[in-house]
């Protein structure tokens, strides 16, 4: 039965690694397109600019050029042809084995000096082969070809008993002239052109020669020229970081790794700002005194993915994005550090980002650090002034491009990716939004309450470090579902009269299940964000209704199983569930207490933070020991602020007003007896005036 259930499970989750894996793969394969030089040449394309054409611009190298000049080596393979190649004959020795044994060895001494010569039918074809009346046998090497016998002066020179042996034996081969024709052509070295970065090809309104036009098509193949093992280096590198980056998720980041929009998300930032880079860099061709590597908007990247995922997140992506820019801007590694400087800078500049107006300040922040670290590099690589002053005007603009595209870009991610930032929190902080006023009209003890709680929770949250906005606006709607039957609730019940006396304990239950039901859905049905509907459903938890489990036990004859009275769940996930869970119960508790001193208010919150956390409530939250001492001061000194114990006025007795003849015959005020008696009490009337309240 184990099994079956946890098919599907199992189904889900490799469904989610092979999409991760996928997804992974293409995010690796993006990167490595983007930035190899092949995608967005910033040459010249070469097909209209012939010999004899006006260039119609400026025309430099981007980088370290070499390549061959073809004609040229062709040229001197033709001269060293002309100087050494000769044709290649095959000499054939075979007639000896015949003729031993069959003459004298002296007609046999004769005819071998003849045949090693070499015999030709006749001397014209060879020497129309020859260079310059040279040909090449193969078994002796270079000789003349005059030197070679005919037929027929072979045969008058060889002894007569020999005569019949002699035959022609020399004859040409094609093949091995070849083969020696590609030996003196491999043994000439190519001619190489060489350019150096930044040097002038072409300037504009010259018109193109030869030596313009074969430089010009050097840069160009150069640049279409697909260097695998460059491009297969960037591909490793590339899943380095991928992988480095899933390693550092899976252990510090466990949420954002399980989550697949999350991935997307993370990946698609990184692609979209890769490419702003390459279309920048290769802009800069055109216009280079507005576009270079100084006005790289790296930060836009480094801040959204703060605000959106976090700033740990933000801090290895920036590292990851100054590694690629300093590789797009040819290994230049001044601008990898400015982006790096400058995208760290911005992460600290939206710590506590509330307004898109902030973005505009970590803008500055961003310019400000720009500033410095080129005024830094300039001074390190004495670059003259007015270059240095031009590239810090640049680094300031970067600052600003970058603030303008995160608060242009933010929403479309906030809206896609479903993630709620402090900036849309903010804006739910609103208690004039119409489902407060809802709350405020229908249930306002429960209004109240969740006011206090959110209070509660807010500075708790700042205190450990949590999400300070989200748990307050949690607090404002975690108990939004109260609203369809706020009589049921002891907060909203302004009469003695409790509701649930006349209730089973089985309705009672449903009837506080179901506000954490209804909660949800009027969240869902409001738009409110996937965070806050989460609290909502997870700010009690799995925690039991004990009042109506012992009206159960007692109820029912065989008694009552506790887990029928406990909430749906789940557990809070998060440490903002977890706060707001704690604040309303601690809220609720202390707010029971007939004598809330600051003592019994300490012990209700410990005892109520301890039977949650061993009931298992706070198990799958990071909550730690520590934050769990933080939460219970936090709880106590609020909580005694909120419900301090006040001094009662005193009683005034109303004082019989005396003739006035009487009071002048005592000689006395008319409120002289009421001051005795205020004085006899211990109290004058400045003090019971200046009574705490």
């Amino acid at each position: 039965m184990i099994n079956k259930e946890n098919k599907p499970k199992t189904v889900i989750k490799k469904i989610l690694s092979l999409q991760k894996g996928l997804w992974s793969l293409f995010v690796v394969a993006s990167l490595a397109l983007i930035i190899s030089p092949g995608l967005i040449s910033t040459g010249v394309k070469v097909e209209g600019l012939k010999v004899g054409s006006i260039a119609p611009r400026n025309i430099a190298a981007p980088e370290m050029i070499e390549f061959e000049d073809k004609e040229a080596t062709a040229g001197e393979e033709e001269r060293a042809l002309a100087g050494e190649f000769k044709p290649v004959y095959l000499l054939d020795l075979s007639v000896f084995k015949e003729s031993e044994g069959k003459i004298e060895e002296s007609a046999l001494s004769g005819l071998k000096k003849i045949m090693e010569r070499g015999v030709v039918e006749e001397r014209g074809p060879l020497e129309e082969k020859s260079r310059e009346g040279k040909i090449y046998i193969k078994e002796k090497g270079e000789v003349r070809a005059n030197q070679v016998y005919t037929l027929s002066e072979a045969k008058r020179r060889a002894d007569k008993s020999a005569r019949e042996y002699v035959r022609v034996n020399l004859r040409f081969s094609p093949e091995e002239s070849e083969r020696y024709r590609r030996e003196i052509t491999r043994s000439v070295s190519p001619v190489m052109v060489n350019i150096q970065k930044g040097e002038m090809i072409v300037r504009r309104g010259m018109k193109i020669n030869s030596s313009h036009r074969k430089k010009l098509e050097g840069l160009a193949n150069s640049q279409k020229r697909a260097d695998m093992a460059n491009v297969f280096g960037l591909i490793l590198l590339v899943s380095a970081f991928v992988f480095i980056t899933a390693i550092y998720l899976k252990r510090y980041q466990p949420k954002i790794l399980a989550s697949m929009s999350n991935l997307v998300l993370l990946g698609l930032i990184v692609i979209m700002m890769t490419g702003i880079v390459k279309v920048f860099v290769a802009l800069e061709e055109v216009w280079p005194r507005i576009f270079s590597g100084y006005f790289l908007p790296v930060g836009a990247a480094s801040m959204a993915i703060a605000i959106l995922l976090g700033a740990r997140v933000g801090i290895l992506v920036t590292l990851f994005l100054s590694v690629l820019i300093g590789i797009i801007t040819g290994n230049n590694l001044g601008f990898a550090i400015l982006a790096f400087l400058g995208g760290t800078t911005g992460i600290y500049g939206v710590n506590k980002v509330r307004h898109r107006a902030d973005l505009i300040r970590a803008g500055l922040y961003i310019s400000g650090m720009n500033i410095a670290v080129i005024f830094a590099l300039g001074l390190m690589s004495n670059d003259p002034l007015f270059q240095t002053g031009g590239n810090i005007l640049r680094g300031a603009g970067s600052g600003f491009l970058a603030a303008f595209l995160t608060i242009g870009g933010l929403p479309f991610f906030e809206n896609i990716f479903k993630i709620t930032t402090d900036s849309k929190l903010l804006e739910l902080s609103d208690l004039n939004a119409s489902l407060m006023k809802k709350l405020l009209l229908e249930a306002p003890g429960t209004y109240h309450h969740s006011i206090v709680v959110s209070n509660l929770a807010e500075s708790t949250a700042e205190a450990i470090g949590a999400r300070p906005l989200l748990t307050r606006v949690s607090g404002y709607y975690h108990d939004i579902g109260k609203v369809k039957n706020p009589s049921y609730f002891i907060e909203n019940q302004f009469s003695r009269n409790n509701v649930h006396a006349g209730l089973s304990s089985n309705l009672s239950n449903l009837i506080l299940n179901s506000h954490v039901k209804d909660g949800v859905e009027i969240a869902q049905g409001n738009k409110l964000p996937p965070v806050v509907v989460d609290v909502i459903r997870e700010h009690h938890g799995k925690s039991s209704k004990k009042y109506f489990y012992y009206q159960a036990q007692e109820e029912r004859e065989g008694g009552a199983e506790e887990d029928e009275f406990r909430y749906a769940g789940p557990k809070p996930q998060s440490r903002e569930a977890a706060i707001i869970m704690l604040a309303d119960a601690a809220e609720s508790g202390t707010r029971a207490l007939s004598k809330p001193t600051p003592s019994r208010i300490e012990e209700r919150v410990k005892t109520i933070i301890d039977d949650h956390f061993r009931d298992g409530q706070l198990d799958e939250c990071d909550l730690t020991l520590k934050d769990f001492n933080i939460i219970a001061k936090n709880f106590t000194h609020v909580l005694t602020g909120i419900y301090h114990a006040r001094v009662e006025y005193p009683e005034k007795k109303p004082v019989r007003p005396q003739p006035v003849h009487q009071a002048g015959a005592g000689g006395g005020h008319p409120g002289e007896n009421n001051n005795k008696r205020l004085a006899k009490e211990g109290k004058n009337k400045e003090e019971v005036d200046k009574s705490p309240g």
